[in-house]
């Protein structure tokens, strides 16, 4: 045999570990040992890339890895391993926190990964205990960052978390039951880390409740009810104390018939606003909490207030009217003597102030006297009387205003 003075090549000197005088072997070759081969898949496999097993040959995949990671680091394309090359690949993994040396343990939970779309990098990973899948991770639009993440336990997927907005971060979750059917959603609409949006689904897979943290205080403030996979009330904590005080009911198509709202904070509805065809229509209101109405609010169809029913009694008979005409008050009608006939009645200009009022003092359902007002002062300046009862006025009375 001829002995050899000089290293052979670099990855030579790798091999044995030193310089010292070598023997020259016939069919001996330059190129990487095994050794290196499998600690550049290993190291591959934790940057994102797809060399497959790290069994130590230099193969197809192997190298269309290894020349995607080259391509990613700005160095010429080369399908030869080089240790400059290798240096640099643990340099990366170190500075994400893993040494190489515990590749080896972290093989042991991640079994596979996979190059679906053929371009050298990895994009789908999927994690093993006990040879049972855990985990798998996606990245669906191969930009290298994790965007869908499924947990398995028991063999079925338990939870889904994607990634709708390229942050890296999951903003919507899905969790589902033994029996593989989706019990919850939950949504990140604003990417801050909080989800504020958790929809409920019944077994019919159909949503059932949807709740909405509006102000971001990890509490919900809305909640949604469906029937038949439609939404049917909101309940709405305008004011953020954990308790609704207003009640949205919606018909099939979506639109809004009725509003109930506890104006007090006593946990008691006291406003019904009655909607038809999108628009308000009827207002009803317990104004001393007792639970019986004592106010009704009619709505023309232009959306305007029509009429006010003011003072009811138990039996539902008001004790005041007020006509508006294009949404203005035109004239208030008053039972005062609860009789439930009005006996005095209030007319009003278009500016608000009183015109005239008008009374029907001995109760027989007749005017028997007129009060008349100059706008703005809130005296008459003219008393008209009916004093015997014809109808016609036979007493005038001018009252001197300043």
């Amino acid at each position: 045999m001829t002995q050899v003075t000089s290293c052979v090549t670099l990855w030579t000197m790798i091999a044995v570990l030193t310089c010292a005088p070598l023997v020259a072997v016939v069919g001996a070759t330059a190129g990487p040992p095994p050794q290196a081969i499998q600690e550049a898949q290993k190291l591959l496999t934790k940057l994102g890339y797809a060399p497959g097993p790290a069994d130590g040959v230099w193969g197809q995949s192997t190298v269309r890895a290894y020349r995607a990671f080259l391509r990613d680091q700005g160095r010429p394309d080369s399908t030869k391993l080089t240790p400059q090359a290798l240096r640099v690949m643990r340099t990366l993994v170190e500075r994400r926190g893993q040494s190489p040396e515990s590749l080896q343990q972290e093989e042991a939970h991640m079994q596979r990964t996979f190059d679906t779309n053929g371009d050298g990098r990895t994009d789908q990973w999927e994690y093993y205990d006990a040879d049972v899948l855990t985990r798998v991770e996606k990245d669906r639009d191969y930009d290298r960052r994790v965007d869908l993440w499924v947990t398995y336990q028991d063999g079925k997927v338990v939870k889904v978390e994607f990634d709708t907005n390229g942050s890296g971060i999951a903003d919507q979750r899905e969790f589902y039951g033994a029996d593989g059917a989706l019990q919850r959603m939950t949504s990140d609409q604003d990417g801050d880390g909080t989800f504020e949006q958790q929809l409920f689904y019944s077994a019919d897979k159909r949503p059932k409740r949807l709740e909405k943290d509006s102000n971001r205080d990890g509490n919900p403030d809305q909640w949604h009810t469906f029937e038949q996979g439609k939404v049917t009330r909101i309940a709405l904590d305008q004011d953020f104390n954990g308790k609704p005080e207003q009640w949205h009911s919606l018909d099939g198509s979506g639109a809004i018939t009725l509003i109930e709202i506890d104006s007090t904070g006593n946990g008691k509805v006291d406003q019904w606003h009655r909607h038809r065809s999108g628009k308000v229509r009827q207002v009803d209101i317990d104004e001393d909490a007792d639970g019986g109405i004592d106010q009704i609010i009619h709505y023309g169809a232009a959306g305007q207030i029509a009429r006010i029913l003011q003072n009811l009694d138990a039996n539902g008979r008001p004790h005041a009217w007020s006509e508006y005409r294009n949404g203005v008050l035109a004239s208030t009608s008053f039972d005062t003597s609860n009789n439930g006939q009005a006996d005095q009645w209030h007319h009003y200009q278009a500016n608000g102030h009183v015109e005239r009022i008008e009374y029907d003092l001995n109760g027989d359902g007749r005017v028997d006297q007129w009060e008349h007002f100059r706008a703005g002062r809130n005296k008459p300046y003219k008393v008209e009387n009916d004093t015997n009862g014809d109808g016609s006025v036979d007493t005038v009375r001018e009252m001197s205003v300043q």
